[in-house]
């Protein structure tokens, strides 16, 4: 699996919306003081997939905020898949998944991700979505 690009709003340490495009760069070091949120970035990675971070309740949720969403694209044996998990406070999870059909094959992949056409994969309870994401 690579990551290509991760979304975060309201989950743990990111209130706001933050976006990294994993395509600008070939190798990164995530740096900081205690507490900026690297390890939340490496938990959004999971949460998103698995619904597996340091912690499982609504404690994900930043404190000012009414929901943590959570959007991950990746590529993975020549496609392209994305995962959506949103949690709000006090109320279900909900989870999507998408793979990226083929298109328009001009410009960066970047380019390609932010305006393709996305097919749903998502199934009908959360916990055969999660079954079909690993599976895949």
């Amino acid at each position: 699996m690579i990551p290509l690009r991760l979304s975060i709003t309201g989950f743990l340490s990111y209130r706001e919306p933050v976006e990294i495009d994993f395509t600008s760069f070939d190798l990164a070091c995530i740096v900081g003081p205690n507490g900026a949120g690297k390890s939340s970035l490496l938990d959004a990675i999971t949460w998103s997939l698995f619904g597996v971070a340091r912690k499982r309740d609504d404690s994900l949720i930043h404190q000012r905020s009414a929901l943590a969403d959570v959007s991950l694209v990746f590529a993975y044996e020549g496609n392209i898949y994305r995962t959506r998990r949103i949690k709000p406070r006090e109320k279900t999870m909900a989870l999507e998944f998408h793979i990226l059909q083929e298109g328009d094959s001009t410009g960066t992949e970047n380019e390609r991700i932010m305006r393709g056409i996305w097919k749903p994969l998502t199934e009908r309870t959360l916990r055969e979505t999660e079954a079909l994401i690993e599976k895949t």
